[in-house]
């Protein structure tokens, strides 16, 4: 059992760019509004997450336990904003060993922390991380056997086992029924379940996935399922030969990730442009998915970039 010692101190201060005066006494009430604040911030949108930080940072000042462990279980904005040391930081901090204390804290480090090992090219720790999760997937809580499904499904996803990756991706799909569109494990687990039905040759399963985001209203689809759909939408095109349908899906997909501030799948979107032989500035796009590759440490991609060089790349539907 990991020792409680080591969670006592925070994260790498340089993630934290201001200083907060000294606390009353009764500040504990302080931590509780913040972090009330940043949990809010984090649901509207979580580009906030310097409010999850802070918040952490003050809890941790006033010595409140409770909010220390609610604020670190906010990884997933980390993940998506490409502060994957952070977010790596964030889930170290829980003691694994007590994690059944805290099931919701830890339901959100899991998928986050399983992403960026597999991303990583970690795949013993992905693994390590998804055998965390087996108590979740009989729970009667629908977002916990979601978490334990879509944690599967990318490890499977990884290791190139795509019919268990499609089915363990659909089961955390189906969870949009009780959590809806917006939350992190339905957007995940619709990536992984398109990835695996197209690299399957299941072109049905990915249009139909793609239509079910497609079908709603403008001001009802994520952003970030809309990047994806686009995405998805530029491979498919680029499959059947239509060269201009995949350059809008690719540089529309690349535009929306990067407005949101997603720089991992903007990365990935325009490696694949690059791979698909479509894009006309193919050099600045591997130069620039290179470049954020290497800031993740995302091995795996970075051999995919190789590849391109060397003129031994694999089509993306085949990959990952």
């Amino acid at each position: 059992m990991p020792s409680l010692e080591k969670h006592d101190s925070p994260l790498p201060t340089t993630t934290v760019k201001w200083r907060f005066p000294s606390v009353h006494p009764e500040g504990r009430k302080y931590a509780v509004a913040v972090g009330a604040a940043a949990l809010l911030a984090y649901v509207l949108h979580w580009q906030l997450v310097g409010w999850v930080l802070a918040g952490l940072t003050l809890a941790r000042r006033v010595g409140s336990r409770y909010w220390e462990y609610a604020l670190l279980g906010q990884a997933y904005p980390c993940y998506m904003l490409g502060r994957w040391d952070e977010a790596v930081a964030m889930r170290d901090a829980l003691p694994e060993g007590r994690w059944e204390e805290m099931r919701i804290p830890f339901f959100g480090v899991a998928c986050p922390g399983i992403q960026i090992a597999v991303n990583r090219g970690q795949l013993d720790e992905g693994e390590r991380l998804v055998g965390m999760l087996a108590d979740f997937g009989q729970s009667g809580d629908v977002q916990e056997q979601g978490v334990h499904y879509l944690g599967g499904a990318v490890v499977a996803l990884a290791k190139r086992e795509h019919e268990d990756a499609l089915r363990l991706g659909e089961r955390a799909f189906a969870t949009l029924t009780f959590s809806g569109l917006t939350h992190e494990i339905v957007k995940e687990a619709f990536v992984v379940l398109v990835e695996a039905a197209l690299a399957l040759g299941d072109t049905a399963t990915a249009e139909g996935a793609i239509a079910r985001v497609e079908k709603l209203p403008v001001g009802r689809q994520p952003q970030f399922l809309r990047a994806q759909a686009a995405r998805f939408r530029g491979r498919l095109a680029a499959a059947r030969g239509d060269r201009a349908a995949a350059e809008r899906g690719f540089k529309g997909a690349a535009a929306l990730f990067r407005e949101i501030a997603c720089p991992f799948f903007m990365a990935v979107t325009e490696l694949e442009h690059v791979e698909l032989g479509g894009a006309d500035d193919a050099d600045r796009l591997l130069a620039e998915a290179r470049g954020i590759f290497e800031e993740l440490e995302a091995a795996p991609w970075l051999e995919r970039c190789d590849a391109v060089v060397a003129g031994t790349a694999r089509v993306p539907a085949e990959a990952t």
